[in-house]
């Protein structure tokens, strides 16, 4: 059958157009997923193509069809992928021209179906707590292989009872012990329910750009997290060595180095994803599960999701290498001195070419990751109150001192001179 192709839609994240081509009859499926918690309205409009129609209509011949608008449109709910309908060609002996443009409205999705499905969710799931602890999977002293083996003869999968899926591991909890829940309909989610296909801890090697940060604002973790991935070799060392393939049972074991000393963590597979969709926190790229492994072991650390809001990412960087960190702060008065004599310059480019693990951070608050939104591109492009990883200091031979750094969000970058599309990019300069 013949695959379909994917297209970003542009102005949004999260929603997907697919279209499909067919031979029998010849013409083009479309497809519409939207992987986000919102309803999304969308529609095509295929004004200026010749020699095509919908299907369903006539060929035009009889009169009628042929002077009806080729529109398609229909209305996606969070987390679905929805047929929307076939664009055929009329007559294949003579010249085709296909023309298209599209419009999107995103609308809050129907909040009764959303809590319906988060009261679904929360039986279920209470129901496999309640299996899991009496099972005795507490004990961290167990093996995997342990593990597995005893999911096996059960017939389940591991729950950790120490970092159950529920509430407690994603809110803190005030001084009388209630929940400080933030209101987002957020439930728990194993791979097999939101990944598409076979999935791995690891696929295709270790990269910065398989993290994307979702709606926890977590930033300084997943900017050293990504700092790191520079060196892959830094990230398989948090893997337990039976840990660096997908476990059938879902249990993992990472290691975190807190308060100086190395600590085996086990978790399993559930991940805090929206009702019938994909992840709400930490994402990859593809179908792999490192970085959502990662981000669940630090939390567990932690104590919750919530209680890894907020941080620097050289806190993150000692948690995860073990190694011996230094902090800058541009207000220091030293700093100030080394700045101007561009001796902090010297130092920047001197630890990058020894390979140091670099991040930075601007200063203020951020007020978007939690809301999914993001700022408007006519600014600087740089994110008050967020963290980013430096991955580069050079120097061009005209003398232009320039950094390269990362975004945890997977976009929204640098608008100004010398970004992507500054014309400031020579062919001498990209050379070198």
């Amino acid at each position: 059958a013949p695959k379909p192709k994917k297209h970003n839609i542009a102005g949004v994240e999260d929603v997907f157009l697919y279209t499909t081509q067919e031979q029998d009859p010849i013409g083009l499926l479309y497809e519409l997923e939207c992987a986000r918690l919102n309803r999304v309205v969308f529609q095509l409009d295929f004004d200026g193509s010749e020699n095509f129609t919908l299907e369903g209509r006539g060929d035009g011949e009889s009169g009628g069809a042929a002077d009806e608008a080729l529109i398609l449109k229909v209305t996606a709910e969070p987390f679905k992928r929805v047929r929307m309908g076939k664009l055929l060609l009329k007559d294949p002996s003579k010249p085709a021209t296909l023309s298209n443009k599209y419009t999107w409205s995103l609308e809050d999705p129907d909040a009764r179906a959303m809590a319906q499905a988060m009261e679904e969710d929360r039986k279920y799931l209470h129901e496999q707590c309640l299996e899991a602890a009496t099972l005795g999977f507490g004990d961290d002293s167990l093996t995997t292989q342990a593990v597995e083996e005893r999911c096996a003869k059960e017939g389940v999968l591991f729950l950790d009872p120490d970092f159950p899926p529920i509430e407690t591991s994603l809110y803190k909890k005030d001084p009388s012990g209630e929940v400080l829940s933030d209101g987002q309909p957020i439930t728990y989610r194993r791979p097999r329910d939101f990944m598409d296909g076979s999935y791995d801890v690891f696929l295709g090697g270790i990269e910065p750009n398989d993290i994307r940060q979702g709606m926890l604002t977590d930033c300084w973790f997943l900017c050293a997290l990504s700092a790191i991935a520079e060196f892959p070799n830094l990230v398989q060392k948090l893997f337990c060595e039976e840990s660096q393939k997908v476990s059938e049972a879902g249990v993992y074991k990472l290691r975190i180095c807190k308060n100086g000393q190395w600590q085996t963590v086990t978790v399993d597979d559930y991940f805090p994803c929206w009702p019938g969709g994909g992840p709400s926190y930490s994402r990859s790229h593809g179908n792999e599960l490192w970085v959502l492994l990662l981000e669940k072991a630090y939390a567990k650390v932690h104590g919750s999701y919530a209680t890894i809001k907020m941080g620097w990412a050289y806190e993150a960087m000692l948690d995860l290498t073990g190694a011996p960190y230094a902090s800058i702060r541009f207000e220091d008065p030293d700093v100030q001195e080394k700045f101007k004599t561009g001796k902090l310059w010297d130092e920047l480019v001197h630890w990058d070419e020894e390979g140091y693990v670099m991040s930075c951070s601007t200063p203020g608050e951020d007020v978007f990751t939690e809301t999914g939104d993001k700022p408007l591109k006519d600014g600087s492009g740089l994110v008050a109150g967020h963290a980013y990883t430096l991955l580069t200091a050079k120097e061009t031979s005209d003398g232009h001192k320039l950094v390269c750094l990362r975004n945890p969000w997977g976009n929204f970058e640098w608008q100004g001179d010398w970004s992507d599309h500054s014309d400031l990019w020579t062919p001498a300069i990209m050379a070198e």
